[in-house]
Protein backbone atom coordinates (compact mmCIF):
# COMPACT_ATOMS: atom_id res chain seq x y z
CA UNK A 1 0.00 0.00 0.00
CA UNK A 2 2.75 2.60 0.78
CA UNK A 3 4.43 1.30 -2.77
CA UNK A 4 1.05 2.65 -4.26
CA UNK A 5 1.42 6.23 -2.48
CA UNK A 6 5.44 6.44 -3.07
CA UNK A 7 3.99 6.08 -7.05
CA UNK A 8 1.39 8.75 -6.60
CA UNK A 9 3.94 11.05 -5.40
CA UNK A 10 6.05 10.37 -7.70
CA UNK A 11 3.37 11.17 -10.64
CA UNK A 12 4.37 14.87 -10.06
CA UNK A 13 7.91 14.42 -10.58
CA UNK A 14 8.08 11.83 -13.65
CA UNK A 15 6.01 12.22 -16.31
CA UNK A 16 4.72 8.59 -16.63
CA UNK A 17 0.69 7.59 -18.35
CA UNK A 18 -1.96 7.52 -15.88
CA UNK A 19 -2.11 3.62 -16.62
CA UNK A 20 1.20 2.60 -15.52
CA UNK A 21 -0.81 4.26 -11.38
CA UNK A 22 -3.80 2.25 -12.51
CA UNK A 23 -1.71 -0.93 -13.17
CA UNK A 24 -1.03 -0.72 -9.08
CA UNK A 25 -4.29 0.80 -8.00
CA UNK A 26 -7.24 -1.54 -9.50
CA UNK A 27 -5.46 -4.75 -7.91
CA UNK A 28 -4.95 -3.30 -4.60
CA UNK A 29 -8.56 -2.13 -4.80
CA UNK A 30 -9.83 -5.48 -5.75
CA UNK A 31 -7.42 -6.94 -3.24
CA UNK A 32 -9.09 -4.54 -0.62
CA UNK A 33 -12.48 -5.54 -1.07
CA UNK A 34 -12.08 -9.32 -1.37
CA UNK A 35 -10.46 -9.40 2.71
CA UNK A 36 -13.40 -6.62 3.70
CA UNK A 37 -15.53 -9.57 1.69
CA UNK A 38 -13.96 -12.58 3.51
CA UNK A 39 -14.59 -10.47 6.67
CA UNK A 40 -18.06 -9.79 5.95
CA UNK A 41 -18.60 -13.60 5.27
CA UNK A 42 -16.60 -14.82 8.29
CA UNK A 43 -19.35 -13.05 10.67
CA UNK A 44 -21.83 -14.01 9.26
CA UNK A 45 -20.87 -17.75 9.42
CA UNK A 46 -19.93 -17.29 13.02
CA UNK A 47 -23.63 -15.55 13.41
CA UNK A 48 -25.23 -18.60 11.70
CA UNK A 49 -23.35 -21.10 13.52
CA UNK A 50 -24.81 -19.12 16.98
CA UNK A 51 -28.08 -19.46 15.47
CA UNK A 52 -27.66 -22.98 15.23
CA UNK A 53 -26.71 -24.12 18.35
CA UNK A 54 -29.18 -22.45 20.32
CA UNK A 55 -31.58 -23.85 17.35
CA UNK A 56 -30.56 -27.38 18.46
CA UNK A 57 -30.63 -26.63 21.70
CA UNK A 58 -33.99 -25.66 22.00
CA UNK A 59 -35.23 -28.26 20.18
CA UNK A 60 -33.11 -31.01 22.18
CA UNK A 61 -34.34 -29.67 25.48
CA UNK A 62 -37.61 -28.17 24.29
CA UNK A 63 -38.61 -30.41 21.45
CA UNK A 64 -42.28 -28.56 21.78
CA UNK A 65 -40.80 -25.05 20.52
CA UNK A 66 -39.96 -26.40 17.49
CA UNK A 67 -43.31 -24.74 14.83
CA UNK A 68 -41.70 -21.94 16.22
CA UNK A 69 -37.86 -22.41 15.55
CA UNK A 70 -37.42 -23.92 12.36
CA UNK A 71 -37.94 -21.62 9.50
CA UNK A 72 -39.35 -22.80 5.94
CA UNK A 73 -37.75 -22.52 3.22
CA UNK A 74 -38.65 -19.29 1.72
CA UNK A 75 -38.34 -17.55 5.30
CA UNK A 76 -34.75 -19.08 5.18
CA UNK A 77 -34.07 -17.61 1.92
CA UNK A 78 -35.18 -13.99 3.29
CA UNK A 79 -33.24 -14.45 6.29
CA UNK A 80 -30.14 -15.33 5.18
CA UNK A 81 -30.35 -12.72 2.53
CA UNK A 82 -31.26 -10.17 5.15
CA UNK A 83 -28.11 -11.07 7.59
CA UNK A 84 -26.04 -10.55 4.97
CA UNK A 85 -27.73 -6.84 5.01
CA UNK A 86 -27.59 -6.38 8.29
CA UNK A 87 -23.46 -7.19 8.49
CA UNK A 88 -22.50 -5.36 5.13
CA UNK A 89 -24.37 -2.28 6.54
CA UNK A 90 -23.08 -2.52 9.65
CA UNK A 91 -19.46 -3.06 7.94
CA UNK A 92 -20.08 0.39 6.13
CA UNK A 93 -21.21 2.17 8.92
CA UNK A 94 -18.21 0.90 10.61
CA UNK A 95 -15.56 2.01 7.80
CA UNK A 96 -17.51 5.65 7.50
CA UNK A 97 -17.43 6.28 11.46
CA UNK A 98 -13.58 5.20 11.19
CA UNK A 99 -12.73 7.25 8.74
CA UNK A 100 -14.77 10.56 10.17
Amino acid sequence: MFFLFEKIEDFGKQKKPISTYLMYAIPLFALCLCVLAMFVFTQVFQFFLTIMAVQKFFLYFYPSSQKYIVLSSKNMHYFVRYVYYLFISKDVIGRILLFF
